[in-house]
């Protein structure tokens, strides 16, 4: 049979099983943070603003501003 079971033996089992718990989670996080998408909008545009009329357009493209 098993036999008995003692304040110890129940205390032991319960530190392993605690730090396989915290052993497969720190993998799991590990993981996750290793395969997330890169934070930002990949839509996102440089601008710059144009030097007569201060209209906010994406960077190397020209104003169509008649300001002069």
């Amino acid at each position: 049979m098993i036999g008995t079971l003692s304040i110890g033996k129940l205390l032991l089992l319960a530190l392993v099983v605690a730090v396989v718990f915290f052993v497969m989670r720190s993998r799991a996080k590990s993981k996750a943070e290793a395969t997330a998408a890169p934070r930002g909008n990949p839509r996102t545009v440089n601008l710059t603003a144009c030097p007569r009329c201060g209209t906010f357009l994406p960077k190397g493209s020209w104003c169509t501003c008649d300001r002069k």
